[in-house]
């Protein structure tokens, strides 16, 4: 997901991704801080933000591990989420998107 992508520092790929063919994008804003949520995915998107602040890091090499789903459960409990299970699988999808980039800012 774009969001958690541009969340842990990765932002847009565009012209990374077509630069590997040798293309170049005219137009693509490789700085643009707007992303787009659609609305079905607000809740989710807040939730993984409420959650910005309960990641695990190893304590040895510094590298992010994941979220801890005990705060996450906390955190969706009190934003009053109804469907918890659907919002938790796609906080894990922004979990998975975040993490690559975050691993990459550390290698």
């Amino acid at each position: 997901m774009d969001v958690a992508r541009h969340w842990a520092g990765g932002g847009s790929t565009l012209n990374a991704d077509a630069a590997a063919f040798g293309l170049v994008i005219e137009g693509a804003d490789e700085e643009d801080d707007e992303v787009e949520i659609w609305p079905e995915n607000r809740v989710t998107v807040d939730a993984f933000l409420a959650c910005q602040t309960q990641w695990s890091v190893n304590e040895f090499s510094g590298t992010y591990t994941g979220l801890r789903y005990a705060d996450v459960a906390a955190a969706l409990d009190m934003l009053g989420v109804v469907d918890k299970r659907e919002v938790f699988w796609g906080i894990r999808t922004m979990e998975r998107e975040a993490l690559d980039v975050l691993r990459s800012l550390k290698a």
